[in-house]
This record gives C-alpha cells, sequence and structure tokens, in this order.
C-alpha cells in the first residue's frame, strides 16, 4: 500500500492516509497472518515528504509499545471477534488489539485455553480477568477482561498469557428477533464456510467480501417465535464490473428465494434489495445465503439480511 494515492512524488496529491488508518490496517493485516509493505515516494531530491516521516514517526511510537503484539506473530485463531478490533498469537500469548473498548466490556467466547495472566502493554498494567459460564452447555467460559486504566484512541493491545497454545471453539449464535419481530442477520454474526469469503471490519467496512469462490457460503443460526411468511431484504453492495452473480436467500434444505447481483456503485455502495417472502417454521433454524453462479470474478459484499414477519 502506498501512503496516499501515488506510488511516486505527486506535489498534488496530500491525500495522506492517517496514523490510525496505517496501524489499523497493519493490525489487520497481522491478524490475518499477512506482512504489510508501506510505500514511501521519495521528491526527486531524494527527500522523504514531510507527512510521510510524521505519520511513520507516529507508527514507531505505537510499535515500540505495542510492536510484540504484530512481530513474529501468527493469525488470529478466532474466525470472528464480538468487538472492535483484531488478535495475534505467540506462543502461548495472544494479543487483543482493540480499536474501541466495547461498552458492555471486553468478553471474549470460545477461548478453551486457560488464561494464567494478563496486561495491557502501555504501562505493563496487570488485568485481572474473569471467567463466567457460556450459555451453551459445554462450552468454554466466557472470558472478561477488565477496561485498562488508559486506553490507545488508535488500539489498546491487552496481552493473555495462557495455560499452552490457544485452542478455540466456534461458537453458534442464536439469532433471535428484535421488539419489531423483524430477524436481523448481520456480517459480523454470520458463519463463513469456504475458501475466500471473509468478515470485513473497519472504516467504512463492515461486511462478507473477498467473495471470490462461487462454492463459498454464509449462514446464520436463527430462531422464529412462530411459523409464518416472512419478507427477505438483503443489503449489499458490487461494482459495475462484477455484477451478475445468481444467488440464494433461505433455509438449508428448505424454502429459498433468489435474485441477480446489481451494480450498486462501488464495494462500499451498499443498498437494500427486497427478494420476497419464504415461509419459516417455528424454532430454531439455519438461513444461508449461495452463489448459484458468479460470471465476473465475485459475489457481492455482503452486510446483512433482514427477515420482517409479513402482514
Amino acid at each position: 500500500m502506498t501512503m496516499n494515492d501515488t506510488w511516486g512524488y505527486a506535489k498534488n496529491d496530500a491525500n495522506w492516509k492517517s496514523t490510525e488508518d496505517l496501524v489499523r490496517k497493519l493490525c489487520d493485516i497481522a491478524h490475518k497472518g499477512g506482512n504489510f509493505l508501506l510505500n514511501v515516494g521519495p521528491t526527486a531530491e531524494g527527500e522523504i515528504p514531510a507527512p510521510s516521516v510524521e505519520r511513520l514517526a507516529q507508527v514507531g511510537q505505537w510499535m515500540e509499545v505495542n510492536g510484540e503484539s504484530i512481530y513474529d506473530t501468527q493469525r488470529s485463531p478466532f474466525r470472528k471477534l464480538p468487538f472492535d478490533g483484531r488478535c495475534t498469537v505467540k506462543g502461548n500469548r495472544l494479543y487483543l488489539l482493540v480499536f474501541k473498548w466495547p461498552s458492555e466490556g471486553l468478553k471474549l467466547p470460545g477461548l478453551r485455553t486457560s488464561v494464567v495472566g494478563a496486561r495491557a502493554l502501555a504501562g505493563e498494567e496487570k488485568l485481572k480477568v474473569t471467567a463466567e459460564p457460556a450459555a451453551d452447555a459445554g462450552a468454554p467460559p466466557v472470558i472478561t477482561v477488565p477496561q485498562p486504566t488508559s486506553l490507545d484512541p488508535i488500539a489498546t493491545v491487552i496481552e493473555l498469557r495462557l495455560a499452552g497454545p490457544p485452542e478455540v471453539v466456534e461458537i453458534s449464535q442464536i439469532i433471535k428477533p428484535g421488539a419489531d419481530g423483524a430477524i436481523v442477520l448481520k456480517a459480523v454474526d454470520a458463519e463463513i464456510l469456504g475458501q475466500s469469503a471473509q468478515y470485513e471490519q473497519g472504516g467504512d467496512k463492515d461486511n462478507i467480501g473477498f467473495w471470490t469462490h462461487q462454492e463459498d457460503y454464509v449462514a446464520w443460526r436463527c430462531e422464529a417465535p412462530k411459523a409464518g411468511k416472512y419478507s427477505v431484504e438483503v443489503t449489499y453492495a458490487c461494482p459495475e464490473e462484477n455484477e451478475g452473480s445468481q444467488f440464494t436467500v433461505g433455509l438449508e434444505g428448505g424454502a429459498k428465494v433468489g435474485s441477480r447481483v446489481k451494480a450498486t456503485g462501488s464495494w462500499t455502495a451498499f443498498k437494500p434489495e427486497a427478494l420476497g417472502e419464504i415461509e419459516l417454521p417455528a424454532g430454531k433454524q439455519t438461513v444461508a445465503v449461495r452463489a448459484t453462479t458468479m460470471p465476473r470474478g465475485a459475489v457481492m459484499n455482503l452486510q446483512r439480511v433482514k427477515l420482517t414477519p409479513a402482514q
């Protein structure tokens, strides 16, 4: 990636990425097991532009405190996280890189390995974590991390020392209707199955993207209080050059509705589309979105599915 919009020096290009954006991209890439190659375009005299120097220095300041959560780490063992942030692993240490501290507290479900110690990297502050029984019988306890004294506005890093390498169990969340009776299936809550599709988070992204294999699909466990017809609305984004994929939404092994992905303007221009109605039985069930054709390289960026009781 480059620091503004050009790979070489351009005196009129002042669209510099912020330090927050650069550090959070670094966290996201480490979370996924990658390396960040960040370009700097020098002037004709071989000088690094002042905005680049300023941002590199600020990234360096963050790394001085939190670098061990980035260097020599491996990708997150969690397929998704219940907070706005990322996660990396180094041996028996799990690093939680928290962009925004949750108002309800930092909770981590699905970690089977015992936590033997915790600290915030900034200030070496020791933290006392607690373990609460999970709602699902047989699931690992839910780990709660208290808020440290000082929060980093870019990313606060918490180190969890574990009794061994992290072993994670994916917890299937049951999505229940809201007060209006609608069942909202968000990208962050989806189970993603396949080779390339993944949840994207941060900035203007809160969706399932990189859906470049037709066989990939996403599913949710949800519960309908009573049997009946539900209107199906899908919110997605897709640029013109990738439109045209066919997809279905509905029960695994049951009722479905289908549509064709239409261009919305870009990968971040999300628009809702009403697809029709399906019949849901009462109780718990699995709703999935599957692609049936993918003629132009990618399916869509999927943000949510909304099931509303039909009037």
